[in-house]
This record gives structure tokens, sequence and C-alpha cells, in this order.
């Protein structure tokens, strides 16, 4: 018969180390865009009307081209709450990089 050796060699301690700032760094990174993304809509928001609000929620930014105007810009699918009406509201916003903002916004949902 022959038996094996099943030893298993021990994972080096800068190893773990580096992993373990990486996984760090990447949940920073991941709160600091969260929180980026919820500024920059609430200022958005807050020229179109929407200045007490709250539990904002961005789900996503996406890069437009308004093609009539050939001006580049974001689009915000936002939900939040409107503190002045006490309404859940949701929506888009698209603000380009001329300060243009056309939203569509529905509350009392």
């Amino acid at each position: 018969e022959i038996y094996l050796n099943n030893q298993t060699r021990p994972i080096p301690k800068k190893t773990v180390v580096a992993i373990a700032i990486i996984i760090v760094l990447g949940i920073a990174f991941y709160f600091i865009n969260e929180s980026g993304k919820s500024l920059k809509a609430t200022k958005v928001l807050a020229k179109i009307g929407y200045k007490n609000i709250n539990n904002i929620s961005v789900a996503k930014i996406t890069k437009f081209n308004n093609e009539e105007t050939n001006i580049q810009g974001y689009r915000y699918t936002v939900k939040f709450h409107n503190i002045d009406t006490n309404e859940n509201c949701r929506g888009f916003m698209w603000a380009d990089f001329k300060k243009n903002i056309i939203h569509d916004i529905d509350c009392g949902i």
C-alpha cells in the first residue's frame, strides 16, 4: 500500500495581509462610490425643487448623449422620500454638462 502525504502548505502571512487590505479597500471604495452617487443626485434634485429629501437611493447612473443638442450628460434612476409632502418619489433625471435638467419623477407611490 502506498500512503499519500496529505499535508497542506500554509498561506504566507504577507499574502493574508495583502488579501485583507484589498478587501478593505474594495469595501471602502464601494461606500465612497455609493455616497458620491447619492450626493450628485441630491444636488440635481435640489436644482429642480426637491430640497428637503431623505432616504435617497440611486439605482444607477448612465452616460447619455442628447441627440437633439449633441450634449453629453448623465441619466439618474432615483428613489427618495420628500419630507415636505411626506411622499415617496421615484423616477429619472437627465442632467447634461450645460446644466440642463429633464426629469420624470412620480411622487405618492
